[in-house]
C-alpha cells in the first residue's frame, strides 16, 4: 500500500474517531502533525468523494463565500494564524508548488481556512496571508460554520489543555487537500511530501481531467 493511498485511509479513520471520541494527534519536534490512530476492524469505509464537499463561510475581505466562488481545483489547507510552525510550513509550501506550476497551476485556488474563529477574524486573516502573495484566500466563520466544514473534511482541531485563555495554542491535522470543483477532496498530502512530489501528482491528476 502506497503513501498515498494510507493518507486517504488515514483522513476516513480520523473521521469515523472524531465521531466516537478516541482520535488524538500529537506534534513532533519538526511540527508536523502526525495522527497516532488505532482503528477497529471493519472501520474504514469512507471513500474519496466522502471526504469535503459545499462550505459557506467568510473570506478575508468579509465576503460570504461557497465553493462555487473558486471554480476547478483547489489546495486547502486548516491551520491558525498564531500556529508557529505546521501553518507556515504548510502554506510556503503550497506557494513553491503553485510557483513552480507556473501556467499549469494559474487556475489552481490555495485556501486556508482556520480553526481558530475567536482570534482569526477577516482583517486578522487578510494581514496574515499577505506574507504569503496575492493568490491566498482565508476563510474564516462562526464556530458552528468551522466545525461543519472540519467535521466534512475530517480534520482535527482543539485546543491545547491547559493553555493561557488569551495565547492558547491549537492543536490540528496538518494535511493539504486537493479539492474537486464542488469541494469534494481528489487526494490529500502530507506535512513530509516533498513539493516535487505534490507537483507530480497533480499534473498526473490535471491531465486525466
Amino acid at each position: 500500500m502506497n503513501n498515498r493511498v494510507i493518507r486517504v485511509l488515514t483522513i476516513a479513520v480520523v473521521g469515523v474517531l472524531l465521531g466516537s471520541g478516541i482520535a488524538w494527534y500529537q506534534v513532533n519536534n519538526e511540527g508536523a502533525a502526525t495522527a497516532r490512530i488505532t482503528p477497529a476492524a471493519g472501520t474504514i469505509g469512507a471513500t474519496t468523494t466522502e471526504v469535503g464537499g459545499p462550505f459557506a463561510l467568510t473570506d478575508q475581505n468579509g465576503n460570504k463565500v461557497t465553493e462555487k466562488n473558486y471554480p476547478g481545483y483547489k489546495l486547502m489547507f486548516f491551520g491558525f494564524t498564531n500556529c508557529p510552525d505546521i501553518c507556515p510550513a504548510g502554506l510556503q509550501k503550497i506557494g513553491v508548488v503553485l510557483e513552480t506550476m507556473g501556467d499549469s497551476g494559474k487556475d489552481i485556488t490555495p485556501i486556508f481556512v482556520t480553526v481558530d474563529p475567536e482570534r482569526d477574524t477577516p482583517d486578522v486573516m487578510k494581514d496574515y496571508l499577505g506574507v504569503y502573495g496575492d493568490r491566498f484566500v482565508g476563510l474564516t466563520g462562526t464556530a458552528d460554520e468551522l466545525k461543519a466544514v472540519t467535521e466534512s473534511f475530517r480534520v482535527y482541531a482543539a485546543k491545547a489543555e491547559g493553555a493561557d485563555p488569551a495565547h492558547y495554542m491549537m492543536n490540528h491535522s496538518g494535511f493539504t487537500y486537493l479539492l474537486r470543483d464542488d469541494g469534494t477532496m481528489v487526494t490529500v498530502f502530507g506535512a513530509d511530501d516533498k513539493p516535487s512530489e505534490i507537483i507530480a501528482e497533480i499534473k498526473a491528476i490535471l491531465k486525466q481531467s
